[in-house]
C-alpha cells in the first residue's frame, strides 16, 4: 500500500489478480487535518497490446475508527481523479479502503487499484499566518 501514498504518480498499489475482496489500509505516523480525499487510478490509459484497461468505480471506505463504510463511487475515467469532500474537515491517522466494484475487469480476475491516494488539507484563509 505504500506506493498509493508516496507523493508520486509514476509507482502505484494494485491487488492481485486472483483477489476477489481487494482492500488496503493506510495507518499514518501522526493525524492531520484533511479535507479532501483524492483518489487516482493506477492506469490512466491502456498500454499497447494489453486489452482492457480495469479500474475501481465504487469503494467502501472507513476514516479514522468508523464502525460504517462511506460508499464513494469514483469517476471511471481513467484520467480522472475522484474528490471525496469532508466537510467539515477531520483528523485522519488511519483510512481503509475496499475496492467492491469495477470497470473493464471483473473482481478476482484482473489488477486494478491506484496510484495516489491523497488526504488535502485545508485551505489556508486569506490573511492567515503560517505558523
Amino acid at each position: 500500500a505504500a506506493n498509493a501514498v508516496d507523493n508520486r504518480s509514476w509507482t502505484r498499489w494494485v491487488c492481485e489478480p486472483a483477489d476477489a475482496d481487494p482492500w488496503l489500509e493506510i495507518e499514518l505516523g501522526k493525524s492531520l487535518t484533511a479535507a479532501r480525499l483524492v483518489l487516482t487510478h493506477a492506469r490512466t490509459t491502456r498500454a499497447e497490446n494489453e486489452g482492457p484497461n480495469p479500474r475501481p468505480t465504487r469503494v467502501e471506505l472507513w476514516l479514522q475508527n468508523e464502525k460504517t463504510a462511506r460508499v464513494v463511487e469514483l469517476d471511471p475515467d481513467p484520467r480522472a481523479r475522484t474528490v471525496l469532500v469532508l466537510d467539515p474537515p477531520m483528523k485522519l491517522a488511519r483510512l481503509k479502503l475496499r475496492i467492491v466494484a469495477v470497470t473493464d475487469g471483473t473482481l478476482g480476475s484482473a489488477a486494478f487499484g491506484f496510484s495516489e491516494i491523497e488526504l488535502m488539507e485545508p485551505e489556508k484563509k486569506k490573511g492567515a499566518k503560517e505558523r
